[in-house]
């Protein structure tokens, strides 16, 4: 799918829905905020090991993360080690955590954006629970860290909540 096509339909896509959040865990996201998720990512571009550079909302960096691929685009989440936790397809990039895992809790799993190469990747809840940008070990890059952030800043997140990989 060309980028044109894709970048209509997250356009067209319906905004994210939002669920009310305990008063204590203030959401990492404005809510009046647009939100879309890249509705070309899919569980084969997720498949594998990252590390968290930047999060807020339970996610710290330098949280390892993997991903193993199931039937019907499903996939399951690996956090540091912890037994795996399903990740149920949504379709367009989305995602559905089955149950809450290491601090995460259950709910939407969004893929906001990815770079072509799918080295680098910002996460989101549209409700604001968590965001976080991941990359790949190994193949980081100061230039998709950048446009990782602003995309997480384009769609409501904070930018200065985000606890950041020191380089």
């Amino acid at each position: 799918m060309g980028w044109g096509r894709a970048l209509l339909l997250a356009v067209l896509l319906p905004p994210g829905c939002t669920t009310q959040l305990d008063e204590e865990a203030a959401p990492f996201r404005d809510l009046s905020a647009p939100i879309a998720s890249q509705v070309d990512v899919t569980a084969s571009d997720l498949s594998g090991a990252w590390g968290v550079v930047a999060g807020a909302g339970g996610v710290t960096v330098g949280t390892r993360l993997a991903f193993l691929p199931g039937p019907n685009e499903a996939l399951a989440l690996q956090r540091d080690g912890i037994s795996p936790t399903a990740l149920i397809a949504q379709g367009n990039g989305r995602w559905r955590l089955e149950r809450p895992v290491a601090g995460l809790p259950a709910g939407a799993f969004w893929v906001l954006w990815m770079d072509a190469d799918a080295r680098t990747a910002a996460v989101g809840r549209p409700d604001g629970a968590f965001g976080w940008i991941m990359e790949r070990p190994g193949k980081g890059g100061a230039d998709r860290r950048a446009a990782a952030r602003d995309i997480l800043t384009w769609f409501g997140y904070d930018p200065t909540r985000l606890e950041e990989v020191v380089e």
